[in-house]
């Protein structure tokens, strides 16, 4: 076997392997947002998700160096399923950039959300922040097979 069909035999066991717990959460769970259809839109959820995670993982830092492990693992267990599912959405048209800025944009808007929970003057900011902060967390934890 060439290396090419080697290595693109190796990519579709490792996509397959790792989206047998992606899609048996999202069939499970009913009240899931939706199992990400195109390459782009598996590959936007997982950025957004390592980037959601990074703020976690700083936020923690501060607080609770466990906690901030277990978001850093979490973390690099969503770049992974970003590394499986990139070449394709590439071939399907995506720049390969555009991870990265959906990724930093995730990571400050969460960071934005944890300080609003944490230190925001008002009450009913502070848990606004704190719940959507929940939800979109909750929402990426979907995806993962046992969360």
């Amino acid at each position: 076997m060439s290396r090419l069909k080697t290595l693109a035999t190796l990519r579709t066991a490792r996509t397959f392997i790792l989206f047998a717990g992606f899609i048996g959460s999202s069939v499970v769970s009913a009240d899931a947002a939706g199992f990400p259809i195109s390459p782009s839109e598996r590959a936007r959820a997982f950025s957004e998700c390592a980037g959601r995670y990074s703020a976690v993982a700083e936020h923690e830092r501060l607080f609770n160096g466990v906690a901030s492990e277990a978001a850093e693992h979490r973390r690099d267990l969503f770049v992974t399923l970003l590394d499986a599912v990139l070449p394709d959405a590439i071939d399907y048209g995506m720049p390969q950039e555009q991870t990265m800025s959906w990724r930093i944009e995730a990571k400050a808007g969460h960071a934005r959300l944890l300080s609003a929970a944490v230190f925001g003057m008002r009450k009913t900011e502070a848990a606004n922040a704190r719940e959507a902060a929940t939800d979109f967390i909750g929402n990426c934890d979907k995806y993962i097979l046992g969360s």
